[in-house]
């Protein structure tokens, strides 16, 4: 860009690009040493690196906190990256990796949304085992909470923000994320949660509206006259989804359900997105009285082979259940597991091995093996490593590098000070520069604009010769044209009569005027 920059500059003869390259290497390397100081110990300002602050929060997309069947689906068809883990322990199964994120337990008919819980006071994990350390960094978002992988088994610290794990054990921070953020966080895969939850809490996750989805509730009922215990109950829903008889499809673009969604999904279209299985077993479980929410967040993620980081993206957005049940707590259920195993089981984005790109043109493989792949992954580790190591260094990080270096004192007063005396060398320097440059006088670049254009005919102006014997010389040359020979001749008279006459101002502008016409007419 520097390069093209200072190309543009130039409006008469161009340098070759050797030159321009060096002069715009030689221009970075002058700044580069100011700008790796003033990085590193310039006092560090939080927000957004470029942009309006009202810019800052615009244009991000996500998960909501609300579920409407579609809104996931919608997710799944975006490439952005949602969040980066790099794991401390051994990385999980595909199949382990639920990324927990927000709590829905109020149900209106249609939509899924979440309610405080009646107790804010997060309850302890009983018998957590395979414990499993990450660190996680999340995207911004402009949302207010946080990912964490299945339960989270400590609340993070981050910088200027306060983070609150509420009872239903999700993260959320105290103002929306809207800046890239980096935890560290240890999770419980496996785990006994709220095996003593009170009546209030398990009342809130049993409510349905009234007068919906009439069919849903029949054969809810059905199936709990028909088993005698919870657990053989959500196995018989499971088995129900699961069966190849009943012609239940994973699909992204099901079809649009009316007033009784649940009935029309579960009777009529069968065809749904993990929002509409999850949604409709948590209805199936709340009928039979058992308790039961819809827990949103990621499952799996794709594994840079380059710099080890797990991608979690946008497409990797996932519903599931929750149920309580007696001296167990609370336990995950993935219906979607029973209609579609890969969708779980996938260690790597879903990607066609041959795709077209190029709007059809041509066909190339895209798989995880292919060349493409490859350059994909050691670009996003790049884009990575800046993020980690670059758009991170915050304050925080500097305070410990000033440390380190014994630079503790060093007040932000002192800092802009140095920066203030910088920007005035600059400008002292720059000043300089203007006052030392030459003034070209317009008539004498006419004159060397006349030489060259008739040096390319052969005819170069002699060093000892001055306009008038450079003239009598143009006037025998037969290799010009007359026409020519006639605007040569007259251009250099004009110009004697510049030089060496009185002229006021007028009267040189008019005269510039009518050289510039004649060396128009010399070609």
């Amino acid at each position: 860009m520097l390069w093209a920059q200072l190309s543009f500059q130039y409006t008469g003869v161009v340098p070759s690009l050797r030159r321009r390259l060096r002069s715009a290497l030689f221009i970075f390397a002058l700044a580069a040493p100011l700008t790796v100081v003033l990085f590193t110990l310039f006092p560090r300002i939080q927000g957004p690196l470029w942009g309006l602050p009202k810019d800052a929060n615009a244009g991000r997309s996500g998960l909501s906190d609300s579920m409407t069947p579609g809104n996931i689906a919608n997710l799944a068809l975006s490439n952005g990256v949602a969040f980066r883990v790099k794991f401390i322990d051994p990385m999980p199964p595909p199949s382990k990796l639920y990324w927990r994120a927000i709590v829905l337990n109020h149900f209106d008919g249609r939509t899924w949304t979440r309610h405080a819980p009646a107790s804010n006071d997060a309850p302890a994990l009983v018998q957590a085992h395979s414990l499993v350390r990450y660190q996680l960094t999340q995207e911004p978002a402009s949302r207010p909470w946080l990912f964490a992988l299945d339960m989270p088994n400590s609340i993070p610290r981050i910088a200027d923000r306060r983070v609150v794990l509420t009872s239903d054990m999700q993260l959320t921070a105290q103002e929306p994320v809207d800046e890239r953020v980096r935890y560290e966080l240890t999770s419980a895969l496996d785990y006994t949660l709220q095996a003593d939850a009170s009546p209030a809490v398990l009342n809130d996750n049993l409510l349905l509206p009234i007068s919906y989805n009439p069919a849903t509730l029949r054969f809810a009922a059905a199936v709990h006259s028909r088993f005698a215990t919870d657990d053989a109950r959500i196995r018989a829903v499971l088995d129900f989804f699961g069966n190849r008889n009943n012609h239940f499809v994973y699909s992204l673009q099901p079809a649009l359900l009316g007033r009784n969604s649940v009935d029309e999904f579960l009777f009529q279209t069968r065809s749904g997105f993990c929002e509409h299985y999850a949604g409709a077993f948590v209805v199936l479980m709340r009928a039979m009285g058992i308790p039961a929410r819809v827990v949103t967040g990621y499952q799996g993620g794709e594994r840079n082979p380059v710099d080890g980081f797990l991608i979690v993206r946008q497409s990797d957005a996932h519903a599931w259940a929750e149920v309580w049940l007696p001296t167990r707590g609370w336990i995950r259920v993935d219906p979607t597991a029973m209609v579609s195993p890969d969708r779980i089981q996938r260690d790597v984005a879903t990607t066609a091995e041959n795709e077209p790109i190029l709007g059809g043109l041509i066909t190339m493989n895209t798989g995880r093996n292919s060349l493409l792949a490859a350059l994909r992954y050691r670009w996003d580790a790049v884009n990575n490593g800046w993020n980690q190591w670059v758009l991170n260094y915050t304050p925080q990080r500097q305070k410990s590098l000033l440390h380190s270096l014994g630079l503790d004192n060093i007040a932000a007063q002192t800092l802009f000070l140095l920066a203030a005396v910088a920007s005035a060398l600059i400008f002292a320097f720059g000043l300089v520069m203007l006052i030392g440059r030459r003034n070209v006088d317009p008539i004498e670049l006419a004159y060397s604009q006349l030489c060259k254009r008739l040096a390319r005919r052969g005819l170069s102006r002699l060093p000892f010769e001055g306009p008038r014997t450079y003239r009598a010389r143009l006037s025998s040359a037969a290799a010009l044209p007359a026409e020519t020979r006639t605007a040569a001749e007259r251009f250099l008279t004009l110009l004697e009569e510049a030089r060496y006459a009185a002229l006021d101002a007028a009267a040189r502008t008019k005269l510039l005027f009518e050289l510039k016409k004649l060396l128009n007419r010399i070609r």
